[in-house]
């Protein structure tokens, strides 16, 4: 089923929505989301699966200048439509911005899994040194005990190499 909800700051987020039980949040690739993906409805067995169109594809009006920007979207769409914390799987292009998603938002994401994501390939397309991967997922100080704050989230963040 095709549903849309309109977001505070004004854009409109076309999403599928599938299935009963915990809430799953697909965040598609550079395709769009394809309506007839035959995982939805197997998922949706166990979960209730919706799949936003990110800003810009298929029915979905907005632009995102970053992943960070479209993360913020992300969140506020499951925010409005979501029942509490939500399983994210972030498929190629959608990958940075359910990276970014569960940084910014750990209260949002129970779990994240990502397929094909695009999120850490370099300009010339090589993959990054693992020890540039840990730094990039984890920083350079991975350990911390409380989620972020409205003020961490404020603060812009180093990149790492």
């Amino acid at each position: 089923m095709t549903s849309a909800v309109t977001l505070e700051d004004g854009k409109r987020i076309e999403y599928l929505e599938v299935g009963d039980g915990e809430a799953l949040v697909y965040l598609h690739g550079a395709g769009g989301v394809f309506p007839k993906a035959k995982f939805a409805p197997e998922l949706g067995r166990t979960f209730r699966v919706l799949s936003p169109s990110r800003p810009g594809y298929d029915g979905s009006t907005g632009t995102c200048e970053s992943a960070r920007e479209e993360a913020e979207v992300m969140a506020a769409f499951i925010h409005q439509v979501c029942d509490g914390p939500v399983h994210l799987v972030a498929e190629s292009a959608g990958g940075a911005s359910g990276c970014w998603l569960a940084v910014l938002y750990p209260d949002l994401v129970k779990t994240l899994t990502l397929v094909a994501p695009t999120a850490f390939i370099t300009r010339h397309g090589a993959p990054p040194a693992p020890e540039h991967m840990e730094t990039v997922l984890f920083g350079t100080q991975p350990g911390w005990s409380e989620p972020l704050t409205a003020e961490d989230r404020s603060t812009p963040t180093e990149r790492a190499g």
